[in-house]
């Protein structure tokens, strides 16, 4: 007999989260899947002090992450001279592509890939997904996919197994899916004007901060 796999619930609400996010105006959606972007920076700021192949990137990660900030809308409607600086930024962060699997950059977490030529550039430059929808329905799960990894990589650690039910319904997992909601209603109930992506902005640079102290408490003293 066939086993069925029943998806846990907090994997089912990020996929709800996504869909949801998927249908907001086009401004909206980037602004949505920028404050996920945002939430993923501290991971990948504080890797660059323990990967020196890493902080290369992190001038341009930080550049790029600003300037997106301050243009949040799609690549259509910016002015010429913007539309050219997005693009001179999306492939400096493509530059950083690993050249193989030996690689230095790939060591550690996957939070590198998420604010350089994963999803930041994708961001100012669109050229990796169909529309900016499937874009932004990859790009807000982004912070909730890291921090599954890491409460598995803690489970681990400790010798406990890192079930998808726990990945998924722990405290750092559902407080981003609660960010990501809270981002969702205002987007959706609010004009978006300047105020509103700075409170976005803001919620998630707190919120990463939070995130990152949170996997801190589920490693072992020697992996923080």
């Amino acid at each position: 007999m066939a086993v069925t796999w029943t998806p846990p619930p907090g994997y089912l609400m990020c996929e709800a989260l996504q869909e949801r996010a998927g249908r907001l105006p086009v401004r909206q959606q980037l602004v949505a899947a920028l404050g996920a972007i945002q939430r993923c920076f501290p991971f990948f700021e504080r890797s660059t002090t323990r990967f020196p192949a890493r902080a290369a990137f992190r001038a341009a990660a930080e550049a790029s992450l600003r300037f997106a900030w301050e243009q949040p809308g799609p690549l259509a409607e910016r002015a010429p001279q913007i539309r050219e600086q997005s693009r001179r930024l999306a492939v400096e962060l493509r530059g950083f592509v690993p050249t193989g699997p030996e690689d230095r950059i790939l060591d550690g977490d996957d939070s590198w890939i998420t604010v350089t030529f994963g999803n930041l550039a994708e961001h100012l430059d669109l050229i990796g997904y169909p529309d900016p929808a499937a874009y932004t329905r990859a790009t807000v799960g982004a912070a909730a996919n890291l921090v599954s990894s890491w409460y598995a990589t803690g489970e681990m650690l400790h010798d406990r197994d890192p079930a998808l039910e726990g990945q998924t319904g722990s405290s750092g997992y559902l407080l981003e899916l609660a960010t990501l909601a809270r981002h969702l209603e205002w987007l959706e109930r609010r004009e978006l004007t300047p105020a509103l992506v700075d409170l976005v902005r803001q919620d998630s640079i707190r919120t990463g901060d939070t995130l990152l102290a949170i996997v801190d408490e589920w490693l072992p003293p020697e992996a923080t």
